[in-house]
């Protein structure tokens, strides 16, 4: 008997050498707790998202009523739309403006400018989103340039140059993301040249140096 178990033991350890010389390892039942190793812990890191979450704008075009500095069309404390606009943005945040007239004016004021002004002008503008309050209200840096020519009756003709530097808002009406109502105010430079009279140049605060606030309406597509 004692011959027997002799064996069976023998028998066990000769298996047990057999499988550590081929390689085998024992199995191990699962633990309730592994420890992530440090590698793990960075694999699975994530940068925060950010919170802004700006108007989709990106290659929108919009279609309205703009302002063109040096052309008149207000006075007192609002500059009123005179001229047709284009609008792109370029980006989310950058947009360019296009904007043109063509109209006739009565005015009374010297004998070289009194009489119909046939006015056409032109202007180009960009505007940059500095921040967006909400979701309907941006604040925007707005700079434009823009050339307007009068000829009256006259033999006269007055040619303006002007620059426009400000700070504005485009508010979207709720519920109507294709409609927009803006407004900018800042400080123009303006010069006027009149044929056969003297040359003026002035620098004021306001919209065309008139007004200091002008205003704009345009629908999106």
């Amino acid at each position: 008997m004692r011959l027997f178990a002799a064996a069976l033991l023998c028998t066990s350890l000769a298996a047990s050498a057999r499988a550590g010389a081929l390689g085998e390892t024992p199995v191990q039942m699962p633990s309730p707790y592994r420890p992530m190793s440090a590698a793990g812990n960075f694999t699975q890191f994530r940068p925060a998202v950010p919170t802004e979450d700006l108007r989709p704008l990106r290659h929108r075009w919009a279609f309205g009523f703009d302002y063109v500095p040096g052309l008149g069309g207000g006075g007192g404390a609002l500059a009123q739309p005179n001229a047709l606009s284009l609008r792109w943005w370029a980006t989310d945040r950058l947009g360019v403006d296009v904007a043109g007239t063509l109209a006739s004016q009565a005015v009374s004021g010297s004998a070289a400018t009194t009489g119909t002004l046939n006015s056409y002008g032109g202007a180009l503008g960009l505007r940059y989103v500095l921040s967006e309050p909400s979701k309907d209200l941006l604040v925007l840096a707005v700079m434009r340039g823009g050339y307007a020519q009068a000829a009256p009756d006259s033999p006269a003709q007055v040619a303006t140059t002007a620059g426009f530097v400000g700070l504005g808002f485009e508010a979207f009406i709720p519920g109507w993301d294709w409609l927009s109502v803006e407004g900018s105010a800042g400080a123009s430079y303006l010069a006027q040249q009149t044929a056969g009279g003297p040359s003026s140049s002035a620098l004021a605060a306001g919209a065309g140096g008139t007004s200091p606030v002008d205003l704009s309406v345009h629908v999106y597509f």
